[in-house]
């Protein structure tokens, strides 16, 4: 019958029988260049209006600022009663510098440089520096914060979003742009991390409010699906990796 037929064995040039090639793994599956730009766009479009809506809950709203006063007079007052991590994060925080965000910024650069992948440099160095400078403009230009709670702890300083999470969260979605894919999940890892740790420690310290470290986690990965977008739409032969995490996935190789 048909089905039992073997089939015949590949006979070369002068008689011999060739031998089957060993069967290669097939690679990853790519998304299309346009289909992933296009998601990124999606995403940041997701991202940024999330980041709108965190703001007019806990900003424009009479509720909404004094549960955040609350939460940030009761830091203020638990001076010395933190645990001992939450203190060596603190310390952590009080110590940085603008030098350290220069240092990291020439890391990005130096890597992306080594690696000639200078549409990625460029890409990476406006992740962290857009993202920061977009939460410095929103905070201390755009965004008001009206006088609509009293008592302890209210204010009308606006704080959203906080510069120091952007600033290290920038730096650590900079720096997935332009590392090689085998230390991605590494940095990621630690990256998430310290960014959690920075957006803890400044609610701990009285310096930010909650939302004020969530609004800075919306921005800078909206600006990060941006970046990484037009370098999947412009760099040739990018495409995104279908599955994963979405942060290393959504990265070209």
């Amino acid at each position: 019958p048909p089905h039992l037929r073997t089939p015949a064995p590949r006979v070369g040039q002068h008689g011999g029988v060739l031998a089957d090639a060993p069967s290669r793994p097939s690679p990853p599956p790519r998304t299309p260049p346009r289909r992933a730009a296009l998601a990124h766009a999606a995403a940041a479009a997701v991202l940024l209006p999330a980041f709108a809506v965190l703001y007019a809950v806990c900003v424009l709203t009479a509720p909404g600022q004094r549960q955040e006063d609350a939460v940030h007079l009761a830091a203020t007052r638990a001076d010395g009663s933190a645990a001992p991590v939450v203190t060596a994060l603190t310390g952590l925080v009080e110590a940085l510098h603008p030098v350290h965000l220069a240092v990291g910024l020439g890391a990005v650069a130096g890597v992306g440089l080594l690696r000639r992948r200078g549409l990625r440099t460029v890409a990476a160095l406006g992740t962290a520096l857009g993202s920061l400078g977009l939460a410095e403009l929103l905070k201390h230009v755009v965004l008001p914060r009206p006088a609509l709670a009293s008592g302890a702890g209210a204010t009308v300083h606006n704080s959203l979003p906080s510069g120091h999470t952007t600033a290290v969260l920038g730096l650590v979605l900079a720096l997935l742009l332009v590392l090689p894919p085998r230390l991605r999940a590494p940095l990621a890892a630690g990256g998430a991390l310290a960014a959690a740790a920075m957006a803890g420690s400044v609610v701990d310290e009285g310096w930010h409010r909650v939302s004020d470290s969530l609004a800075a986690v919306l921005l800078t990965t909206a600006v990060f699906a941006v970046a990484t977008g037009a370098v999947l739409a412009a760099e040739p032969g990018a495409r995104g990796r279908r599955g994963g995490p979405w942060l290393l996935a959504a990265t070209p190789p």
